[in-house]
């Protein structure tokens, strides 16, 4: 099973239907409490600790989709101290960083 790394969160892509929700919620109730959000509201001037209800342990982000200038603040929000794991599941990983030149994220394909 996959397991998560504070500050390096996860990107789980593949196609519609191919179970990358079910994986991204089994890999996060293996680290405790999660919370779903939209990329718009992590994105947003609001504090996380006032976003997020109950301080989870992993956020998962459904069909994220992010352009460059945002994908700038999303690397801020998701390494701030005390910030929860972050799990985000896509269709495609054109809107992250190429899988084999990142740092910040690791890649689950799932097909």
């Amino acid at each position: 099973m996959t397991k998560l790394k504070h500050g390096q969160p996860l990107v789980i892509i593949g196609p519609q239907g191919s179970g990358k929700t079910i994986r991204a919620k089994e890999i996060a109730e293996k680290c405790g409490t999660y919370q779903y959000a939209f990329l718009d509201d992590i994105l947003s001037d609001m504090p996380l600790d006032e976003l997020l209800t109950g301080k989870p342990d992993t956020v998962i982000v459904e069909e994220a989709f992010c352009s460059k200038k945002q994908l700038a603040r999303l690397k801020a929000v998701i390494t701030k101290k005390g910030a929860p794991n972050f799990i985000f599941v896509s269709n495609s990983h054109s809107n992250f960083p190429e899988p084999h030149t990142s740092r910040r994220f690791r890649f689950l394909r799932i097909n």
